[in-house]
């Protein structure tokens, strides 16, 4: 078998990175950007970070611990640069220093071929945080104190410089500024493990690297109370996380369904396993562990604690794989041309998920591959809307339009509630969370925060509660929607309009549709729908929903071609036949709902209905079927 030539390395290389670009280049969809920039700007204008919160009505005036305020000051100077696209190129650059850091910790320790590989693994485990947010600074201090680590780069006092700075810059940007100390810690039982003449020598680097990491980390503005702020983002993931932390998507169990259903979870189990077995092998083969096995145990640990962590592990773990797998086997530096061409074809291929969007619609993320913020998910057009309307009074926003609110509030109006869950009151912050799901309690909130307003993005928690009462109440009345969002006042409403907003993609569509489904709106939530089938995505689920809300509003015959071009697309399609069945049974055809029911019940034999419509088909009862 003939091995594939040097090149091959760089081809592969090359695919890892183009494949990681085109996962990380991606319209900015971050809910909590927005806060993280008009922060910023704040303290640019002022000049100071703040003490005391002033950026959303329900935390105005208590403390505040502004453990971001040096990457918020970076993210408002390149948005102020280049707008969205400036904020991109920031989280980019971020990004690619990690990458960088990471390559140069596993280059040397294996073959060309492999370290591309494995590279491309680490990073689609971590593309769910390709977001700009300021835990990429933790990312990448990890990245590059892992790479210190691993060549022993803290025995002079201008190495120690360095990691002082790093330190001092980590604990101003994001509250995992600890994991500095503790990754030193964690290489301790090497020191430990080292030879007689060289074991003292080692410890006391050790240690005084550590005091070093100690001492910088007190350089903020806070002083100890940066290391009480960092408890609480412990605490924020895990078991034992408040209610309202749990809620929150990135702080969902490691291990939960809700991380398992994603792509990043996969490749990240991958890892783990990979380092688990080559560690016992490398144990039974030669009875000794890599050095730094210790801090990877560590990263996994923490990567277990919260889904956003599992970059953490990916990060130390591509290393640490090529450190293990070193002289378990004879060294080839070069791999068989066809594994070679295989794995960069495959790896070159995955790019596929994103440039086509497959990747965001199955992940439901509303963004593409791009620059500059998705022009779905956010009310672009509210801040012209509040302009024309003459309007800059208290909103009661979704939460997760605080940080879009905040970046484009009317002069002197801030956001309800942002993302900043650890600022506000507990008591307070549920009780106007519970007021959402309760009129009578909203409108107390709403007379104590002189609420004039209420902005609600469609998929949200506070949209499925409020909508359906606020369709119904007097008090309130809908005056403007988009794809995004709606707005409702206590004065003046609008007619709704004959067709639906423009979507510009497919989960413009899905938002329209929840929302005009909320609101009693069928005949909306069928154009709407009807629009949504001009995409090339989840056609099947989109006729479904279609059939169903045109058999509400009485169109029997429009459902039921729609519920035949859904079983053209699915024939097996239970909805459809089951529909299908009940349409001809109450146009009298009652020969043909038997055959519809009984293709239902071959497919679905379980189905108790089914079979109970099957014999009042038979029996030629009249009236309506259930539906």
């Amino acid at each position: 078998m003939q091995d594939c030539p040097s090149f091959w390395g760089r081809i592969l290389a090359a695919c890892a990175v183009f494949a990681i670009g085109a996962f990380l280049i991606v319209e900015v969809y971050d809910l909590d950007i927005g806060w993280h920039i008009a922060i910023g700007r704040h303290i640019l204008r002022e000049g100071r970070i703040p003490s005391t919160d002033t950026f959303a009505a329900a935390s105005f005036g208590r403390p505040y611990h502004d453990s971001h305020w040096l990457f918020q000051i970076a993210s408002a100077a390149a948005h102020g640069a280049a707008g969205m696209v400036g904020v991109q190129f920031l989280m980019i650059a971020l990004w690619a220093g990690i990458f960088w850091a990471v390559w140069r910790s596993m280059r040397h320790w294996g073959p060309a071929w492999v370290g591309p590989i494995v590279l491309f693994i680490a990073g689609m485990a971590c593309t769910e945080r390709f977001l700009p947010r300021p835990e990429l600074v933790s990312y990448f201090m990890v990245a590059v104190m892992y790479s210190l680590l691993q060549r022993e780069r803290y025995a002079s006092w201008r190495d120690l410089g360095l990691w002082a700075i790093l330190q001092t810059l980590w604990v101003n940007s994001h509250g995992l500024f600890v994991l500095g100390p503790v990754m030193a810690v964690a290489v301790f039982p090497s020191a430990f493990m080292a030879q007689a003449g060289m074991r003292r020598r080692k410890i006391l680097l050790l240690l005084r690297l550590v005091a070093v990491l100690g001492i910088a980390s007190f350089i903020n503005p806070y002083g100890f109370g940066a290391w009480r702020y960092a408890a609480l983002l412990f605490v924020e993931a895990g078991p034992r996380a408040p209610q309202m932390f749990s809620e929150v998507g990135e702080l969902s169990p490691t291990l939960g369904s809700a991380a398992m259903s994603g792509m990043a979870f996969w490749f990240f189990a991958a890892l783990a396993a990979a380092l688990a077995i080559l560690t016992a092998i490398r144990w039974a083969k030669k009875r000794e562990l890599s050095p730094r096995i210790w801090l990877a145990a560590l990263m996994l640990a923490l990567s277990l604690t919260g889904r956003r962590n599992m970059a953490l592990f990916a990060i130390v773990a591509a290393p640490m794989l090529m450190e293990t797998a070193r002289g378990l086997w004879p060294e080839e530096r070069r791999a068989p041309r066809w594994i070679a061409a295989t794995a960069a074809g495959l790896i070159a291929a995955f790019s596929v998920f994103p440039l086509s969007g497959a990747y965001y619609v199955r992940m439901m993320i509303p963004a593409r591959f791009g620059l500059g913020m998705t022009p779905s998910f956010f009310p672009h057009g509210f801040p012209a809307h509040q302009r024309a309307a003459g309007f800059s009074g208290q909103i009661y926003n979704s939460n997760t339009l605080g940080g879009f609110l905040a970046l484009n509030a009317a002069p002197g109006q801030v956001p309800l509630t942002d993302g900043r869950w650890e600022v506000y009151d507990a008591a307070e912050l549920n009780r106007v969370r519970s007021s959402a799901a309760n009129g009578a309690l909203f409108e107390t909130v709403a007379r104590d925060y002189n609420v004039k307003g209420i902005l609600l993005q469609h998929h949200s928690p506070e949209a499925r509660a409020m909508l359906p009462w606020l369709a119904r109440a007097s008090a309130w009345h809908l005056t403007w929607h988009d794809a995004g969002a709606s707005f409702w006042k206590s004065t003046g409403g609008i007619n709704f309009p004959r067709t639906p907003p423009k979507p510009a993609r497919f989960e413009d569509c899905v938002m329209l549709d929840s929302f005009y489904e909320a609101i009693g709106a069928g005949e909306l939530q069928c154009l709407n729908l009807q629009n949504a089938l001009r995409f090339p995505w989840k056609r099947s689920l989109t006729l479904e929903k279609l059939g169903m809300a045109e058999l509400r509003l009485g169109y029997n015959t429009d459902a039921m071609n729609v519920f035949r071009q859904l079983l053209q697309r699915d024939p097996s399609n239970g909805t459809a036949l089951n529909e299908l069945a009940y349409l001809c049974a109450a146009a009298g055809d009652f020969a043909g709902a038997e055959v519809y029911l009984n293709r239902a019940i071959k497919d679905h034999p379980d189905d108790p209905d089914l079979r109970r419509n099957l014999d009042r088909v038979r029996s030629g009862r009249e009236g309506r079927m259930e539906p």
